[in-house]
Formats: structure tokens, C-alpha cells, sequence
């Protein structure tokens, strides 16, 4: 095996190593601010949050959906506090005003129509926004 080819394989793993451990300290910030162990359902719900969250397709979508107190409210909040820990921009959007209010009060951070957004977009381009299930997040270098 050449030296090139080595050198490829090693920094594929560290890089890999990294995500792993990117992922597990984003986790573990986020379960702190959600304040409770995650059930069965909210792990798989971060699992695939995660991958989500680092894939690179422009295309990418993420849906939470779930049953009415099964946490997604909770969940969502404790992951926008989270990024906004890392300094990324969030933008809450929810599909009606009392969704919006919902979201604002467990989050503590404005949340709006996902209309009021769409149809008063003045200073940002869609392509730079990013759905996120019910919130909108502005990527900028991650």
C-alpha cells in the first residue's frame, strides 16, 4: 500500500473519529438542557437528528413528528438552545401562530409562521435557509 493511499485511509478515520465525538458532546449538551434521560423514541429521534445535522446534501429534510406529550416540543427546544450554545443562527417556524407561541415559550427565542417568513423574506435568500421540523436553521461554516 502506498504512502498516499495510508495517509488517506488514516485521516478518514480520525475524521470519522471526530464526527463521533462531535455528535456524542452535542448529545450530551443537549440532554443537559433537556433536563431528563431521553426515552426510546427521543434517543432515535437525536440519533437521527445528528446524522441529519451533519449531512452535506442541500436537499436534506428532517421531520419530527410524533404523538401530542411524547416530548418533541421539549426535544426541539433543548436542540435550539444547544445551537445557539455553538452560535449558529435559529430561527423557530411553526405551521400556525399558537405553534409559534408554543415554541417561543419553551425555547425562550422568537418563533414565527412559517408564512410570516416565506411571504416577508426581505434580507435573506431561501436557498440559505435550511428546514429543520418546525424550525429553520441558518448554517454558516459547519
Amino acid at each position: 500500500m502506498s504512502a498516499n493511499i495510508k495517509k488517506k485511509k488514516i485521516t478518514a478515520h480520525f475524521c470519522l473519529l471526530n464526527l463521533v465525538m462531535i455528535n456524542e458532546h452535542f448529545e450530551r449538551i443537549v440532554k443537559e438542557k433537556f433536563g431528563f434521560d431521553f426515552s426510546p423514541t427521543q434517543q432515535a429521534a437525536m440519533k437521527n437528528f445528528l446524522a441529519f445535522l451533519f449531512d452535506r446534501h442541500p436537499e436534506s429534510l428532517f421531520l419530527l413528528k410524533g404523538y401530542a406529550g411524547t416530548g418533541k416540543t421539549s426535544l426541539v427546544a433543548a436542540i435550539v438552545n444547544t445551537l445557539l450554545q455553538f452560535e449558529q443562527q435559529v430561527v423557530l417556524l411553526a405551521p400556525t401562530g399558537r405553534v409559534a407561541k408554543v415554541f417561543s415559550g419553551y425555547s425562550h427565542q422568537p418563533a414565527f409562521t412559517i408564512h410570516k417568513k416565506i411571504y416577508r423574506q426581505k434580507k435573506r435568500s431561501l436557498e440559505k435557509i435550511l428546514p429543520i421540523f418546525g424550525m429553520w436553521q441558518d448554517f454558516q461554516g459547519l
